[in-house]
């Protein structure tokens, strides 16, 4: 009689096991922005397009991003990976978590209101239109997210 209720709890055990499972949740972004680095003040000003040269700087910022959880000690903790493809679609850029500890707050309503990533353009992009991406994920839940904008690098000459 032992061997047979020790199989039915191994086999409930299984079973919750299977469909209790954590399945990822997909984080709600509210609007993803395309951003520019303001050269003298160096506010990042959001952009209804991009056009930046060698040497400025573009980011992408995630406006309120919610469906994050909380840790044993009421803690967010959330990290962000970029990339960046260029006008032929290779990788131009490729950074993974990208914010380390800033990433490590008590979030309000576990909402992140504006995490961003910023990128300084190099002289060895050539113009054109590239795609900017970044997966946010929530590192105590299984939250996830990925949001992209483009921009353009331009010449001196294509001002």
């Amino acid at each position: 009689m032992l061997k047979t209720s020790t199989a039915i709890l191994i086999v409930i055990i299984l079973i919750c096991t299977l469909s209790c499972e954590n399945k990822p949740v997909v984080l709600e972004i509210e609007k993803v922005v395309i951003a520019i680095e303001d050269t003298i003040t160096h506010e990042i000003i959001e952009a209804d397009e991009a056009k930046v040269k060698p040497g400025e700087s573009v980011g992408i910022v995630l406006i309120n991003v919610s469906g994050f959880e909380k840790n044993d000690e009421g803690m967010n903790r959330f990290e962000m990976d970029m990339e960046v493809i260029d006008p032929t679609g290779n990788v131009a850029v490729q950074q993974d978590e990208v914010l380390g500890f800033k990433g490590w707050r008590n979030l309000e309503d576990n909402v992140a209101t504006s995490p961003s990533v910023l990128l300084t353009i190099s002289p060895e992009y050539p113009p054109g239109i590239y795609e900017f991406k970044v997966t946010i994920y929530d590192q105590v839940g299984t939250g996830k997210a990925t949001a992209s904008k483009t921009f353009e690098v331009i010449t001196d000459e294509g001002y």
